[in-house]
């Protein structure tokens, strides 16, 4: 991890210096972050995600960051497919 500043890599003939900006990263967790707290309580899915990641022995905010992103995949999957929520789907078998 960098502390925002710029990170240089040595490539064969030169130093190639790439620069990180964690503003859209804070912004985009700064959004999310209650929206995920509460779907770990009231979601069924989130919730034994969380509870699973928890007694493996994650720290909570860990969990809560891997619930962001599971909740962003949520999301995009209900807008890809335009169709309601179904938190029994991943339970269902294919005919």
């Amino acid at each position: 991890m960098t502390n925002g500043g710029p990170v240089c890599c040595s490539i064969r003939f030169g130093l190639v210096c790439l620069q990180f900006d964690s503003r859209p990263l804070f912004s985009l967790r700064k959004a999310l972050y209650l929206p995920t707290l509460t779907a770990v309580r009231f979601n069924p899915v989130l919730k034994a995600f969380f509870g699973r990641l928890v007694a493996a022995g994650k720290p909570k905010m860990q969990a809560v960051g891997a619930c962001m992103r599971k909740l962003v995949m949520l999301y995009y999957g209900v807008l890809k497919n335009r169709q309601p929520f179904d938190p029994v789907w991943a339970s269902r078998k294919a005919p």
